[in-house]
């Protein structure tokens, strides 16, 4: 048997973690509520943490940064009808996910998420990286998209 080299540079890394949020988390975040009213309530009761501060609530910072989209030169579009969720980062749809779930969360998703969070992050500021790592970390991040993907696709039928 052959095993086959896989990379993936950071612009493809970048393009899978960016698909996995508008394709996946948020149409499966809007699934968990039957009205935009019913999902526009959970967002004014979590709040909206920057660090290990309180900012507001998510519906703020919602409202906030589609005050902003409205202003921009390029707005958004909103083809799945996602509503105000276009306006929010992966950790927080994980959160609201989460907060509907309870403690039928795994554990393990959560971690996930959050070193793709993490990897998103440092990508996104141009800096330089040790090739052979990045390289790795970059299919690791891929991997771990696929891994909990199903999770989130399977959402509705639990």
């Amino acid at each position: 048997m052959q095993i086959r080299r896989v990379t993936y540079d950071q612009k493809q890394v970048l393009h899978e973690i960016q698909t996995f949020e508008k394709d996946i988390l948020r149409p499966t975040t809007r699934k968990q509520f039957k009205t935009e009213t019913e999902l526009n309530d959970k967002l004014k009761k979590l709040p909206w943490r920057f660090g290990f501060t309180s900012r507001g609530t998510l519906f703020e910072k919602a409202q906030s940064r589609r005050k902003q989209d409205e202003e921009s030169v390029l707005p958004t579009d909103d083809p799945m009808n996602v509503g105000l969720l276009r306006h929010l980062d992966i950790g927080d749809l994980v959160d609201i996910i989460k907060s509907k779930l309870g403690t039928t969360f795994k554990r393990e998703i959560d971690w996930d998420v959050k070193e793709i969070i993490k990897h998103r992050n440092r990508l996104s500021h141009s800096q330089d990286f040790p090739e052979k790592e990045l390289m790795f970390t970059n299919v690791i991040i891929v991997a771990k998209i696929g891994r909990i993907k199903p999770f989130f696709e399977n959402l509705d039928r639990r």
